[in-house]
């Protein structure tokens, strides 16, 4: 697994869920984390698939697990 992409994913999914009633999700986040099963605002997850786009010039879907957004990413 890429180890640039893999930590970034994981960091801005703890960023978008750190108020404290998220804070089941806190730590638990890892390669077979469901993104599209997380509670997702439609900001909040436009703002995470913008910090993708930007950092790494794609254009992604969130679906499937952190694991296969890396391996489409990369």
């Amino acid at each position: 697994m890429n180890t640039k992409i893999y930590p970034f994913i994981c960091e801005k999914i703890e960023q978008a869920f750190r108020l404290p009633k998220y804070s089941n999700i806190h730590g638990t986040i890892n390669a077979d984390t469901m993104i599209n099963q997380l509670p997702w605002t439609p900001a909040r997850l436009s703002r995470f698939l913008q910090d993708l786009h930007n950092e790494f010039g794609v254009n992604v879907q969130a679906q499937g697990t952190v694991a296969s957004l890396v391996n489409e990413i990369d």
